[in-house]
């Protein structure tokens, strides 16, 4: 309902993604001050994390969202990135 957050996975580098409130807490423990329990997440792949902070955009994690459609989408509005190495084809 909010769409994009700048935010990454509930869980440490290198570690499974959380899929409910409770690995989250086995997870990361004390880290959290709160922990909103919304039930299992859907899909199955991870979030898609593009790195705009400095220089031009680039894929930090491949997920959910395709990468083809990521490049299409900011050649589209000619938006120079570091996608298009990533992008099959």
């Amino acid at each position: 309902m909010l769409g994009p957050l700048p935010t990454t996975s509930a869980n440490l580098s290198g570690e499974p993604d959380p899929l409910d409130a409770d690995a989250v807490q086995a997870g990361l423990g004390d880290v959290c001050d709160l922990i909103l329990d919304g039930g299992s997440t859907r899909g199955g792949r991870p979030s898609t994390i593009v790195d705009c902070a400095a220089g031009p955009p680039s894929i930090v994690r491949a997920g959910a969202i395709p990468i083809e459609s990521l490049v299409s989408a900011l050649d589209a509005v000619g938006i120079r990135h570091a996608m298009g190495e990533l992008a099959p084809g």
